[in-house]
């Protein structure tokens, strides 16, 4: 059975582990997200002493992923300026001569969920993870969809109702994309209570999920997968599904096409790897690498 190394590069935090061809945890560690070098020399450390056969990095973007080009593995222009064009790929080469695949933190965590989780045998599948961030990973005909870049439909302009035009989003480059609406900063950002204060009969969650929504409406005519899955800290809301299945359908106008689309408790789905899904994810990345 491969023993692989898997990467989850977040903003605040870097998980850290290593695991099977069953995504199995056999041993794992949090490293906090500080300057690049500091960071990085903790995981190098961690890794020098254990044994695996090729590593997996799902990491924060955005971030290249051209495997030809020269930047491979290269963070772009993220707000986390010390990571500016730091790259990742180059840095674990330097110590570790094993087989190395980088990938956009939220398709790692869908390749998690296509290999172990609610996409399993899917050709098509849209996740979205909704937290301190939104982001979106896509898998269409059976890959990753890329294209000069990685999709940041996080980061897709949505209508904003007339209620919330005053305040607007969080966004420091959009103020009122999805990401500004429905994170968690976003939410905190324009009705000043953090999202796991929110009572569940707050009229604020039918104001995100009129959101996330439309975001699925978006999805569903631009991409029409076979299922959208959502995760992230936001939505361990558990009855936020239902109202988003909801708002989706109302937005979506009866223009379904296809029985698939309008299926709401099958099409829109919650994630299924609560448990470190990035890792996971960083595992079948190394995995499917390996084969």
């Amino acid at each position: 059975m491969a023993i692989v190394a898997g990467i989850e590069g977040g903003g605040t935090k870097f998980i850290c582990g290593i695991g099977n061809e069953k995504g199995e945890i056999l041993d794992s560690i949090r490293i906090e997200t500080t300057s690049p070098t500091e960071t990085m020399d903790k995981i190098i450390n961690y890794f020098q002493c254990k044994n695996f056969e090729a590593i997996g990095v799902g990491v924060f973007g955005p971030i290249e992923l051209d495997r030809d080009s020269e930047e491979y593995g290269t963070i772009l222009s993220t707000p986390k300026i010390q990571w500016q064009q730091y790259n990742i790929y180059k840095t674990l080469k330097e110590h570790f001569n094993r087989p190395i695949v980088i990938e956009h933190d939220v398709n790692a965590a869908l390749l998690g969920e296509l290999t172990w989780g609610a996409a399993q045998g899917l050709r098509n599948a849209i996740y979205y993870t909704v937290g301190t961030g939104v982001g979106a990973g896509l898998w269409l005909n059976n890959q990753f969809h890329h294209g000069e870049l990685h999709g940041e439909i996080g980061h897709m302009l949505i209508p904003v109702l007339e209620e919330d035009t005053p305040k607007g989003g969080s966004c420091p480059f959009h103020k009122n994309c999805l990401e500004g609406l429905v994170s968690g900063p976003g939410i905190y950002h324009r009705f000043g209570i953090k999202g796991e204060d929110i009572p569940q009969e707050s009229p604020i969650w039918d104001n995100v999920a009129h959101y996330i929504g439309i975001a699925c409406v978006n999805t569903t005519l631009a991409y029409a997968p076979q299922r959208i899955i959502l995760g992230g800290g936001v939505m361990n809301q558990e009855f936020l599904l239902k109202k988003i299945q909801e708002h989706y359908l109302d937005a979506l106008g009866g223009y379904g096409q296809k029985k698939i689309f309008i299926d709401v408790e099958n099409f829109i789905v919650p994630a299924q790897l609560h448990n470190d899904p990035g890792l996971m994810g960083a595992f079948a990345l190394a995995n499917k690498i390996l084969l």
